[in-house]
């Protein structure tokens, strides 16, 4: 029975929702039963590959982008010790920022559009992706200086 424990407390949760909503006769707008709310996922469907194809063009754009600027800036400072110690407290201080604070501020400047969506994916590729390339660079650096020994 512990196994099924997770199903059979989400089957019991959706139970109580539905029958919340059907016997107190909740405003459909406020809190719509979860039938309800298949019932529009099964007729929003088709939609769904054309907004799928869009939004999974964005996110490898963004990958893609992050992770070039990611490996440029990670190759940037690995070479040239004297701009890692003028710019990396910078990037760490840029961290502290968070990206849901960025994203208002994004289409304040930049509009509606799919620029900031790009930026904000960007920017979050670009952190986690210039750190590891940075460390790969630095081991590899340490690695081949003792092999050459």
């Amino acid at each position: 029975m512990e196994e099924g424990a997770p199903f059979f407390l989400l089957l019991l949760l959706l139970i109580v929702w539905e029958s919340v909503t059907v016997l107190l006769k909740v405003e459909e707008w406020l809190l719509p039963a979860p039938s309800a709310i298949f019932i529009e996922g099964i007729e929003s469907s088709r939609n769904l590959y054309g907004h799928l194809l869009s939004t999974t063009e964005l996110a490898l754009s963004g990958f893609f982008i992050g992770s070039c600027i990611g490996l440029l800036i990670a190759a940037i400072l690995h070479l040239f010790p004297g701009v890692k110690d003028a710019v990396y407290p910078l990037l760490i201080l840029s961290q502290n920022i968070p990206i849901i604070v960025l994203a208002p501020l994004l289409v304040i400047w930049f509009g509606f559009g799919m620029l900031p969506k790009l930026i904000v994916i960007s920017l979050v590729c670009f952190f986690r992706l210039r750190l590891h390339h940075w460390t790969v660079f630095a081991r590899h650096h340490t690695s081949l200086s003792i092999i050459s020994r």
